[in-house]
């Protein structure tokens, strides 16, 4: 898997710590993605994303875009598809229904607590902005993007740095709020 990871790295930048912050947001988005759609488990999700994606450029697999979230998005897709037919499944086991499901859902249930907490701690501009940057869907994206930076008054750059940023802050509140118990 070593091979495999130091492949992913090279050609998301050859330059290592770029590489680096550039894995951890698309590692950021990907929770994102999967805790936004329901999934149950969303770092085991990413993280198998991330693996799938890392065996598929360590195996030559032909990159058509330029983007490498873009790339990355495609095989959340079928993580996804997988993730919602293991969760449909649990919910027609009678061992998963009889309560073994309990500590999941409520699992869940905080991490969506959490991630509605610290989207509240945000100020209203950066939650707007975090918020109506992950909406739309791949089709549209750049083009909402384009339009929210207008409507911020910001470059795209500074609208991706600023998203970067909101990120860090979200991830920092998250890492901290998931320690201490919700109410």
């Amino acid at each position: 898997m070593n091979q495999e990871f130091d492949s992913f790295l090279a050609w998301l930048d050859p330059d290592r710590n770029r590489a680096a912050d550039k894995f951890e947001t698309i590692r950021g988005k990907l929770l994102v993605f999967f805790l936004s759609r329901g999934c149950w488990s969303p770092e085991e999700s990413t993280d198998e994303t991330l693996n799938r994606v890392a065996k598929a450029i360590h195996a030559g697999e032909q990159v058509r875009t330029p983007l490498p979230y873009l790339f990355v998005h495609g095989f959340a897709l079928n993580v996804l598809k997988e993730c919602f037919r293991k969760q449909k499944e649990l919910e027609t086991d009678p061992d998963y229904i009889s309560g073994i499901q309990q500590p999941e859902r409520s699992k869940r249930q905080q991490m969506f607590r959490v991630l509605e907490i610290c989207l509240r701690a945000l100020p209203v501009r950066e939650r707007q902005i975090f918020v109506q940057y992950h909406l739309a869907n791949a089709s549209v994206r750049v083009a909402r993007r384009k339009n929210l930076a207008k409507k911020f008054s910001l470059s795209e750059k500074t609208l991706r740095i600023t998203v970067f940023r909101i990120r860090q802050k979200l991830k920092g509140c998250f890492e901290k709020n998931e320690l201490d118990e919700i109410p």
